[in-house]
């Protein structure tokens, strides 16, 4: 019998569906690897953005650097674009590993302190852990610092575990709430531009990956990353250029090497002081990296399972029923 579907989410919106969507037919390990690093990449460099002009910054006597605004504002403008290329689904539930990757940073953290490393800081007397670079007692640069960042001070471990529960549970919650939002409209938005006004009319309004239907997010089965038959389109097809598949991959293509260009800066610039690796910011940049060279990868792959399967020429957005298994039974909710 031909396999059933049910889906809440109306044409032309991308839903990441409970995987896999069709039993027999699951995405390939590129496009699951692709779609870990995705969610990571994106919460993150949010993560990165919000923490750094919130905590980090204000415990600065300099002006921002152009360096500090590439490296904690164009991160998440790159990610936007690449949303608004790809109109790529984001499940809520694959917050979790944003948290666990959360959770491995400060562990880190922990170990950097307990190890008795430094980093390159501008602290004053006051602050635990922090050693002047002169006996002026001023602050100046380059001083060195017992700790990654002043609010993730182990020296001061009840400070420190307050950072880390907060953003444990409320931060990266909030975070992965926020970036959830932030793909549901966009895919809001491009589905008005294809779809026109009346879209908004449809009585069945939002499904799981949509804005909507919460507790479907929150279930177990979106933990996984397979979308099922529907990994080709959601790589393979943007929502800018429908029938341009060669645009689309032009486009993954100017992203990944606009951020490789952006990274190798940061790792001269850091190398120099022996500090790349350390640091919050560098992981989120390499994560996000990753994800776009994979993602260049996966849409050339799925290009071409789309070509192969006779869908090359003039893709159009898929609808509910588009991209699933032949002779699937439908089941709106």
């Amino acid at each position: 019998p031909p396999p059933t579907i049910t889906t809440a989410c109306p044409p032309p919106f991308r839903v990441f569906p409970a995987a896999p969507m069709v039993a027999t037919v699951r995405s390939p390990a590129l496009a699951r690897v692709t779609t870990f690093f995705f969610a990571v990449s994106t919460h993150s460099s949010f993560i990165v953005l919000v923490l750094f002009w919130l905590l980090v910054f204000p415990n600065s006597s300099s002006p921002p650097s152009a360096f500090n605004v590439v490296q904690h504002g164009v991160n998440f403008i790159v990610v936007v674009l690449d949303l608004v290329l790809s109109g790529q689904p984001l499940a809520m539930a694959h917050g979790l590993y944003t948290l666990s990757f959360g959770v491995v940073y400060f562990i880190w953290s922990g170990i950097f302190h307990g190890a008795g490393l430094t980093s390159t800081c501008q602290c004053t007397v006051d602050v635990p852990g922090c050693l002047l670079g002169a006996n002026t007692g001023e602050s100046q640069f380059p001083d060195r610092c017992k700790f990654l960042y002043q609010a993730l001070n182990w020296n001061d471990a009840g400070s420190a575990a307050i950072t880390v529960v907060m953003t444990i549970f409320i931060f990266v919650p909030v975070t992965v709430a926020l970036c959830w939002a932030l793909v549901c409209s966009l895919g809001f938005v491009q589905g008005l531009r294809r779809a026109g006004a009346e879209a908004l009319a449809r009585p069945r309004g939002f499904g799981p990956g949509c804005c909507g239907a919460l507790r479907e997010e929150l279930r177990a089965s979106r933990l996984s990353l397979d979308m099922g038959a529907d990994w080709a389109v959601a790589y393979g097809v943007s929502p800018l250029f429908p029938s341009m598949p060669t645009a689309m991959l032009a486009g993954r293509v100017a992203l990944a090497g606009t951020w490789l260009g952006l990274v190798l800066w940061a790792m001269v610039t850091r190398f120099r002081q022996g500090e790349y690796f350390v640091y919050l910011t560098s992981w989120s940049n390499d994560i996000q990296l990753v994800y776009h060279l994979l993602a260049v990868a996966t849409t050339v792959a799925a290009q071409r399972a789309l070509a192969t399967a006779g869908q090359g020429a003039g893709l159009k957005r898929p609808t509910d029923t588009d991209s699933l298994a032949p002779n699937a039974v439908v089941t709106n909710v």
